[in-house]
Formats: C-alpha cells, sequence, structure tokens
C-alpha cells in the first residue's frame, strides 16, 4: 500500500513545526534567564548582601537542564524524519543534507562562526561564573562575613559552576546524541517489515 504524499507532508511539517517550537523554547527561556540573573546580582549589590546572589541558580540550574532536554528532543525528531520520512519526500531533504554538512561545519576555521558557537553553548556557563564572581567579590569586600561561619558556603558556587560546566560538555554533543537517536530509528524499522514505508524506502 503506497502512502499518501499529502499525509507524510503532513506529519513532516508537523514534527519542523515542534522542532521549531523547541528551539523558540530554548531562545526564550535563554533570554529569561539571562534577564533574571542579571536582575538578582543587581538586587544582591544594591542591598549589599552576597547570599542574595545565589538566588540566582535557583532559576539558572533548572533552566539549564530543561534547555538541555529540548535540545535532545529535536534531536529524536530530526533523525526520526531522516530515517522514516524524508526518504520517502526528496523535495524535502533539511536533516538529511544537514547531517551531511554538519562534520564540515565542526571544522571550520571561521573565527566568527567558533566563537558565536562557543558563545552559544556556553551561555549558562558564563552566568554561573558571573554568578560566582559576584558572590565572591561581595563576601570577601565584607570583613565580618570573611570569618563567620558562612565560609562553610563558600564552595557552593564552585561546585554549581562545575555541575554547570560539565553538563553543557555533554549537553552540546547534539550531533552524537542524534547520531545514536538515528540508529535507533534504524533498528526499530527494521523489526516492522510490514510498514509501507519500508517498499518505498530504498
Amino acid at each position: 500500500m503506497d502512502l499518501d504524499k499529502n499525509i507524510l507532508f503532513g506529519e513532516y511539517k508537523c514534527i519542523r513545526d515542534e522542532i521549531m517550537s523547541f528551539t523558540q523554547l530554548r531562545n526564550t527561556l535563554t533570554t529569561f534567564t539571562i534577564t533574571a540573573v542579571i536582575a538578582i546580582l543587581a538586587a544582591a549589590l544594591e542591598l549589599g548582601n552576597p547570599f542574595i546572589s545565589l538566588c540566582a541558580y535557583l532559576i539558572l540550574i533548572p533552566v539549564h537542564f530543561r534547555v538541555i532536554y529540548y535540545g535532545y528532543a529535536a534531536m529524536k525528531l530530526a533523525a526520526y524524519q531522516i530515517v522514516y520520512l524524508e526518504p520517502l519526500l526528496p523535495e524535502v531533504q533539511w536533516e538529511t543534507l544537514n547531517a551531511k554538512i554538519m562534520p564540515g561545519l565542526k571544522r571550520s576555521q571561521n573565527p566568527t562562526y567558533k566563537i558565536s558557537k562557543e558563545f552559544r553553548y556556553h551561555e549558562f556557563t558564563f552566568l554561573s561564573v558571573g554568578v560566582s564572581v559576584v558572590f565572591y567579590y561581595m563576601f570577601f569586600s565584607q570583613p565580618d562575613l570573611v570569618w563567620s561561619w558562612y565560609h562553610l558556603l563558600l564552595s557552593i558556587p564552585l561546585l554549581i559552576d562545575l555541575l554547570i560546566v560539565l553538563s553543557t560538555l555533554h549537553g552540546r554533543k547534539t550531533e552524537n546524541i542524534k547520531a545514536e537517536y538515528l540508529e535507533l530509528w534504524k533498528r526499530l524499522k527494521k523489526r516492522n517489515p510490514h510498514d509501507p514505508r519500508q517498499k518505498q524506502d530504498g
């Protein structure tokens, strides 16, 4: 049984819309987080209380992991399109072609591209380090705090910075994640020999 191309195009469009919604959510959450963190740090400096700056982590950490999740979810959908839809739709090959050019882009020596890529991946790292800098600057600027029991809290910003850095380095491996999803979708497809898509996929 041949598959109706209108149905395939409809499914393709729905998935593309969902991928774009993930991208939009990531951008919105990142913008919100940057704004919120700056506002919290400004309040800490205004009030002269370094511990207010640590409240930024209450927003920074959960949003950071949510943004990583959205990236993985988008890769899962993109891999599905490559395996199940684009072989049947020669008119739309965005994900297939994008997967082919990514290795070349990774090797690109264009400094503007490399800087913008690093900044995009490490936005939350920069924010986390910024929170730490403000906290330590304010803390050690107040002699009455330096020798108090508060020194037990000094390791918290560093530990959070490390968590953000490690999760960022793992989360940026989206192309590796996409490759894993591709293999999973391909295996699933092979297990369903009666899927009508199998007959049309060369």
